[in-house]
């Protein structure tokens, strides 16, 4: 082996530091990077910009490499872009997070810095925009705003299901507006929450509609628990593949507007008998044939279920019936009424009302029914409601008027 010339170069050992790479090559480098990007010194001054970090600076290149650049960006900034670097510099890795307020042209830039291994302290720099990204960020923030103050002041709660058809969301407004419970109903469908529903056909109906995927809209059902009824509209989600993924929805609680259509119901209904009553007054040639004008009138003037005349012996009390009209599978026992209060049937509500001589109203049967006999043939007849109504003859009562309706 021939020995080395004194002087040529040597391979470089393990401890020795690699040579000095040149501003061209720095310059190559971070062209290559798609981000505005730059090297700079150890005093914040660039060796080397890319196009992109010009276009973000609006500067020109020669303008910004060998410069300390405090112009572009404001002596602030530059500070804390300093700061940035020093700290990468002494940690390893820097990093700052402009916002809108004080980046460049309102811009949400976040500035990354890095040490390089150098034998002089260098750093590069990757500044990223995200500014699109706090842009769609805000515009979610105001649209979930929005979304949530028109929820509030609107009367309808939003839903959602699963692919199951099973309940996965329900928004707050749900509990406190239609006091749906929310922890039970969740991971139910709609068929296995306590809901009644107009008929088995409309329930079938339903079904048939969530199969085919189709939208619904103002499906109407009481909650038995609250009685409340509430309209319900929905329509399918498919992802972008075209797979079903569930439904979402709105609902609204229209009890009070129903309240409201029955009350002007109940009214027109109620002038509707009184205009018959006094027809039927100077009409009748009998009690018999008055009583059973007013049974006929109740039950199709004003649309209640059942009616009777009942009369009262004035010496035990007890209620007899001489006439009635509608529904016949009325509980015995909501027929028995005397007043007697010796008797449990001269006990009742209604009978301490007639004894007083008030009238009285019934709005939940079920409640008041004695027997479970009696719970399941009133379930099977629908009535809701019965109200008793005295009859007077010369100041004292002489017999009552009793009605059942199928509504409250």
């Amino acid at each position: 082996m021939h020995d080395m010339p004194n002087g040529a170069d040597e391979p470089p050992t393990p401890s020795q530091s690699p040579p000095n790479v040149t501003s061209r090559t720095w310059s190559d480098v971070v062209e290559a990077i798609p981000l505005p990007a730059a090297i700079a010194d150890g005093e914040y001054r660039y060796v080397a910009v890319n196009a992109p970090f010009c276009a973000l600076l609006s500067r020109e290149r020669t303008a910004l490499e060998g410069q300390i650049d405090t112009h572009a960006l404001g002596n602030d900034l530059a500070k804390r872009l300093r700061r940035a670097v020093l700290q990468a510099l002494a940690d390893g890795q820097g990093e700052l997070e402009l916002s809108a307020d004080d980046s460049i042209d309102a811009r949400s830039l976040m500035v990354k810095a890095r040490p390089l291994n150098e034998p002089q302290p260098t750093v590069m720099i990757v500044v990223m925009d995200h500014s699109a990204q706090k842009r769609t960020e805000e515009q979610l923030r105001l649209t979930a705003e929005r979304f949530h103050t028109l929820a509030a002041l609107s009367q309808d709660w939003y839903w959602e299901q699963d692919e199951n058809l099973r309940f996965c969301y329900f928004s707050s407004e749900a509990q406190h507006k239609a006091q749906i419970p929310i922890v039970s109903a969740l991971g139910c469908t709609r068929f296995e929450l306590d809901h009644e529903w107009p008929s088995e056909q409309a329930r079938e109906a339903h079904a048939r509609t969530l199969a085919e995927r189709h939208p619904f809209r103002n499906l109407a059902l009481t909650e038995r628990r609250s009685g409340r009824l509430v309209l319900l509209s929905g329509e399918p989600v498919f992802d972008h593949r075209g797979v079903f993924r569930g439904y979402r929805g709105v609902g609204r609680d229209v009890s009070a507007l129903q309240r409201a259509q029955e009350q002007v119901l109940q009214l027109r209904d109620l002038y509707a008998v009184m205009m018959q009553a006094n027809l039927a007054v100077s009409r009748s040639t009998s009690a018999e044939e008055l009583f059973s004008a007013v049974c006929t009138i109740a039950v199709q003037h004003g649309h209640f279920a059942h009616a009777r005349v009942a009369e009262i012996d004035p010496y035990s009390g007890a209620v007899h019936t001489v006439a009635s009209m509608g529904e016949p599978d009325v509980p015995a026992e909501l027929l028995q009424l005397s007043l007697d209060p010796r008797l449990p049937e001269g006990r009742t509500p209604a009978a301490h009302a007639l004894r007083a001589g008030g009238h009285y109203v019934c709005d939940d049967v079920l409640r008041e029914a004695g027997s479970v006999t009696s719970s399941v043939q009133l379930a099977r007849t629908g009535l809701r409601a019965y109200a008793v109504l005295p009859m007077q003859r010369q100041g004292k009562i002489s017999g009552l008027l009793q009605v059942f309706a199928q509504r409250t």
